[in-house]
């Protein structure tokens, strides 16, 4: 492994990426951090995608059937705008990609 090749971000973090890839046996191994930010108008528009694209949260809406996801899901955009307000957002979202030879 060399850790030289880590390019910014949370070292710590990079180390444990960097160490997953190797374990399985990848060799000269760079973790590269990525960031994306999404800007969005309201915590309402920020929830939409998740709630579209997201399985895990699909797999709950299923679950709870229609009556029940309505008022989980209220209680979360609530929740939201308790925490970030009701104005547009800028949610940071951080990947760290790595590459390695097999």
């Amino acid at each position: 492994m060399n850790m030289d090749k880590m390019v910014g971000g949370d070292f710590e973090r990079g180390l444990a990426v960097l160490k997953s890839v190797a374990e399985p046996g990848f060799s000269n191994i760079t973790v590269r951090e990525v960031e994306h930010t999404l800007e969005v108008p309201s915590v309402e528009a920020f929830w939409i995608a998740p709630v579209r694209s997201t399985p895990p949260i699909h797999a709950v809406r299923e679950h709870f059937g229609p009556e029940r996801w309505e008022e989980v899901a209220r209680q979360l955009v609530e929740s939201l705008r308790a925490k970030w307000g009701n104005g547009p957002q800028r949610v940071t979202m951080i990947a760290d990609l790595a590459m390695g030879v097999s």
